[in-house]
Formats: structure tokens, C-alpha cells, sequence
């Protein structure tokens, strides 16, 4: 996929040197391999991308070609499906994806669909279509063997649209959302989903967890002054789903949360920086919890 990106020439950054990103108009899109470009000339650094789509589970890069974004209820996020350039096949792999706003991030996905020596370019979704208040969605794509390097087409399907179903309740789907700093001041003590962000408030991301349980899944509570209780807290809601500390074979973007007590021990701020210090803190000897890794460094526009 190619946008009209004249190249490497600026980056647009605020009085405090942070990315700004935005919809403008007469802009041509910024495509992943234009952010390469711009990481390549020193204009963007890495951890500033907005486009850094990989495996949940083995933190695999993923160069999505073309697809397609719309707002799903269900989710209550942005989706994203998307053909795969260059994976197992040529444009023959489907990957599925949420964000926070419809730039993104992108960060973790799953391949939904494959098609061995075969493509499937040009994924679309079709919300029309969508049923149970989007929690089955449908999406279709030209199924050929054009770009695929096999010259034996399928018969009766060849260069045809194919359409396919993908129940989002489906457990191979549940990815990791980022969990943004609630904490308006001091140390890091309150976090949250998208939904528990005020309109004004900033939107650095913390880590990456799960918004629904999942196999083998822990869940986190806010208890009093700031301090994570993991398991049961009764009728409370929790505030997001973690992998316990000595999971085996845990997934590649996994990291440890750490846990900071406060001298006074009744202050409690977390890290997956097992280095982070605060005046008067100190770090558990082992992690509470495992999350995922946030590979972001910068703040998302919110109007």
C-alpha cells in the first residue's frame, strides 16, 4: 500500500518535543513504511510510531498492506482487519486488531485468516452486515492466485470476492488494550481502560493488559491508596486481566509488573521498569503480575 508521502522532510512536534499526531487536510496518510522512513532519516523515533502491529503472543512484526478500520459496539474500540504483506504468503494473511482512537495504536493482533499459496487482498469489512451489536462482523476480500506465485487458480473461486464471518466473543481474539495512567499527580497509582479517561485528561500508556478474562487469567482491583489486589474483590469490577507472575510459557510481549511500597506502607505505585524509583519507595522482591509490554513513548490526541 502506497500513500502519496513525499518523503522524509519534518515531523510536526509540540513546544514540549513530543509527536503530534492528527487528521489534517490536504495531508496525504502515513503508511507503515513511510514511518520506517521517517525512523530510517532521525525524524521519528521508534517508540513514537503509531504503527507497530505484531503476534500477541510472539511479538512477531506485522506489515499490514491494506484493510480496513471501523468503530465496532461490541468492542467498544476502533477494529482494524487487515492483509498481511509478505507473511506465509504473499497477501494471502488476515490479521485482526483494536485501538483506542482510528489511528491507533496498533500494536497487538492475530492472524484470523490464512490462505496457503493463495491471495486475499483488499479486506473489507461490512458493518451493515454486522449482527448482535457488532459482535459478529463480516468482512470479504478477492480471493486469486495473482501475487501468490501459484499458477494453479481454484476452480469457480478464482478472482471471486469471498466472504467471511468472525465472532469477536471468541476467545482466540481477546488481546491485550493499553491501560493508560490515570494519575494526575505523584507516583503511579491509578490506571485504567479508555473508558475510565477524562476528556481532557493525558493519555500516556502505562502497559498493556487484558479488558475481559481470558485462560488462565488473573484479575485486578483497585484497592485503597492506589494498591492492586489480585482475585476475587466480590461484586467490584475489575479494572483489567493479567497473566499470574509464574505463568509458564507466558506469551513473548509479556513483562513483569512490579509493585513499589512507599516507606510509610501506605502508599503503592507500579512499574514494569524494574529500575523505576520515587523518593521513599522500594520494589518488591518479585513481580505481582505479568502484563504486556508497551512499546509506545508518546500521548494520543483526544478532541
Amino acid at each position: 500500500m502506497r500513500s502519496a508521502f513525499a518523503g522524509p522532510r519534518a515531523a510536526e512536534r509540540g513546544g514540549d518535543g513530543k509527536i503530534r499526531y492528527g487528521w489534517k487536510k490536504n495531508t496525504p496518510f502515513l503508511g507503515p513504511r513511510d514511518e520506517e522512513r521517517l525512523i530510517r532519516a532521525g525524524l521519528l523515533k521508534p517508540h513514537e510510531a503509531l504503527l507497530q502491529l505484531c503476534d500477541a503472543d510472539s511479538g512477531k512484526p506485522v506489515e499490514a498492506h491494506r484493510g480496513s478500520v471501523y468503530w465496532n459496539n461490541y468492542r467498544r474500540r476502533w477494529v482494524m482487519i487487515a492483509v498481511q504483506s509478505m507473511g506465509t504468503s504473499a497477501l494471502g494473511e488476515v490479521w485482526y486488531a483494536e485501538a483506542d482512537t482510528p489511528l491507533g495504536p496498533w500494536v497487538y493482533g492475530r492472524k484470523i485468516v490464512t490462505h496457503n499459496r493463495y491471495s486475499f487482498y483488499n479486506p473489507k469489512q461490512h458493518p451493515f452486515f454486522d449482527k448482535d451489536k457488532g459482535r459478529v462482523l463480516f468482512f470479504e476480500g478477492t480471493y486469486t492466485n495473482t501475487f501468490s506465485g501459484n499458477t494453479e487458480a481454484t476452480p469457480r473461486y478464482e478472482y471471486n470476492q469471498i466472504l467471511y464471518k468472525l465472532d469477536l466473543k471468541d476467545q482466540r481474539l481477546n488481546l491485550p488494550v493499553p491501560i493508560y495512567n490515570l494519575t494526575e499527580k505523584g507516583p503511579l497509582a491509578c490506571f485504567g481502560t479508555v473508558h475510565e479517561l477524562k476528556t481532557k485528561q493525558s493519555v500516556s500508556v502505562s502497559f498493556w493488559a487484558l479488558d475481559r478474562p481470558g485462560k488462565g487469567t488473573l484479575a485486578v482491583y483497585a484497592g485503597d491508596n492506589g494498591k492492586l489486589r489480585i482475585g476475587d474483590a466480590g461484586e467490584a469490577a475489575p479494572l483489567f486481566h493479567v497473566l499470574p507472575a509464574n505463568s509458564k510459557r507466558p506469551p513473548a510481549t509479556t513483562v513483569p509488573l512490579y509493585e513499589f511500597v512507599h516507606e510509610d506502607g501506605q502508599q503503592f505505585a507500579y512499574s514494569t521498569e524494574s529500575d523505576w524509583s520515587s523518593r521513599g519507595y522500594k520494589r518488591s522482591a518479585k513481580p505481582i503480575c505479568l502484563v504486556w509490554r508497551n512499546p509506545l513513548r508518546l500521548d494520543l490526541p483526544r478532541d
